[in-house]
């Protein structure tokens, strides 16, 4: 339905909405990934100033109506049924978090991600044109190479703009660098050709390298795995990943165990600058905790509070776990709902993965690799890196998403 939207209702000829309409793209392109560079928790501010100022152009061009029909439209969907259904197990779960503070906070973010995120998708392709997906490229490239000199010179930009001096900052930086770079690949392979697109990919490989970024380097690696895939087999890449997602979130709960138990040398070795060992410790003792509480968990974001919970009668205490997770959550996004949300929160889950496989499903064949690729990606990083519900990994996330609605319907004008 949203593919048959019209551009040409928004009226470009009003100096403030050419100026409100560039203000958005230069945020929501270029910005963006620079921001995330410079500032690794950025993301929401920018994608909040992008979307507000993409709303005003779309009011001030009078495209408010389309706005409104593509948010009616987008709230009908099954991906958005599944949303909300996640979302009434969330607010529910204030009825039995251990952190109600907390997990209110947590509630209150996530919303207003999903309200920015939402409205970004209904106004900012409607300002956009054939040439919007430069802003993006120039916006990943000039951000890789940014972090490649800031690492030559030892993150003295990161100094110089009061951030702190470490490597470790500018991970979670190219983690949203890989996010976005799906996007910006597909425009170049639409717009000049299939070549173009690794060429992209070169900066933002160095930086990886860099800075010793396993997460982000086996995100780029399997999106590029999935986006192989999905040219020869589309179909079966889509029941393979069903399958695959299933598996995970069903032996999330046991991730510790598992891990220790598979996770051969080689492996090990390869994310040692991830700290491995250290995941698998904390994976293993949320593990100990969610048989206390398996049907509805410890409550919404409130993950970091587990240790403090007093384990059932019967049940030993282990002191060492506890002090594992302190204020931690569980470094896997999987887990991490399992935890948190219990049985219930993993039904949800399932029903929204499920939706977003479905809708996948229905890709036109020359957009699916793509889209795979950033699904992929998204997965697999989420599954050994940070809270699933942090600001910024939600708003790169769907800023990401927003950004193929972005060039799917404008990079082969």
């Amino acid at each position: 339905m949203l593919e048959r939207t019209q551009f040409s209702m928004l009226d470009r000829n009003r100096p403030s909405v050419r100026w409100l309409a560039g203000l958005a793209l230069a945020a929501f392109g270029f910005a963006l990934p620079v921001a995330m560079v410079l500032a690794n928790k950025s993301a929401p501010a920018v994608l909040i100033l992008a979307t507000l100022a993409g709303l005003s152009a779309v009011w001030l061009g009078g495209a408010g109506r389309q706005v409104l029909d593509r948010l009616r439209a987008m709230l009908r969907t099954q991906v958005a049924m599944a949303v909300l259904a996640f979302a009434v197990v969330a607010i529910l779960s204030l009825a039995w978090s251990v952190d109600r503070s907390g997990t209110l906070r947590g509630l209150g973010i996530a919303f207003l991600m999903a309200a920015a995120s939402l409205l970004a998708a209904a106004a900012l392709p409607l300002i956009a044109d054939h040439t919007t997906g430069w802003v993006l490229v120039a916006g990943l490239a000039t951000a890789s190479v940014i972090a490649i000199i800031d690492v030559a010179a030892g993150m003295r930009l990161h100094a110089l703009l009061g951030e702190r001096p470490a490597f470790f900052d500018l991970k979670r930086s190219c983690i949203v660098l890989v996010l976005l770079f799906w996007p910006a690949a597909r425009f170049l392979a639409a717009r000049i050709n299939a070549w173009s697109a690794p060429a992209l990919a070169v900066p933002l490989a160095a930086a990886i390298e860099l800075i010793s970024g396993a997460t982000a380097a086996l995100g780029l690696g399997i999106g590029a795995a999935a986006l192989v895939t999905a040219r020869f087999a589309p179909r079966a890449l889509i029941l393979m990943a069903a399958i695959g997602v299933a598996g995970v979130l069903i032996a999330a709960p046991f991730a510790g165990p598992l891990a220790r138990h598979f996770l051969a040398s080689r492996p090990v070795q390869l994310f040692t600058e991830s700290h491995a060992s250290a995941r698998v410790a904390i994976w293993s003792a949320f593990d100990a905790r969610f048989r206390d509480r398996p049907l509805l968990g410890y409550g919404f974001d409130a993950s970091a509070h587990v240790y403090l919970v007093p384990r059932p009668a019967g049940v030993a205490a282990n002191a060492e776990a506890d002090a594992t997770i302190a204020r931690l959550h569980p470094h896997n996004g999987f887990l991490q709902i399992w935890i948190e949300l219990g049985a219930a929160g993993a039904i949800a889950a399932a029903l929204f993965l499920a939706a977003v496989l479905r809708a996948l499903a229905r890709s036109p064949v020359t957009r699916l690799p793509w889209h795979m690729a950033l699904l992929a990606s998204a997965l697999v990083m989420a599954l050994v890196g940070f809270g699933l519900w942090q600001a910024w990994w939600s708003a790169s996330v769907a800023s990401a998403a927003i950004w193929f609605l972005i060039v799917d319907r404008t990079g082969m004008s």
